[in-house]
């Protein structure tokens, strides 16, 4: 990964921190939103979707890095 990339990811990170979204997983079987690992011991569940949380709003990565880019 060259340096110009890392910034870049550093910086969007930043940017998500900023407007409050949170690493989750989204299982949508259940429609239920897990901030962390905790509470999911067991056998991984096919269903689970990793992005982030925002206000009770689960986004895809690539949703929340385009909302982080809009809303800057």
């Amino acid at each position: 990964m060259n340096e110009t990339r890392i910034r870049e990811s550093v910086t969007l990170r930043q940017a998500l921190d900023d407007l409050g979204f949170r690493p989750a997983l989204l299982d949508y079987a259940t429609m239920t939103i897990y901030w962390s690992l905790d509470g999911l011991a067991g056998p991984p569940r096919l269903t689970l979707v990793a992005g982030f949380e925002r206000e009770g709003f689960f986004y895809t990565r690539a949703a929340a890095e385009r909302a982080a880019r809009e809303w800057r």
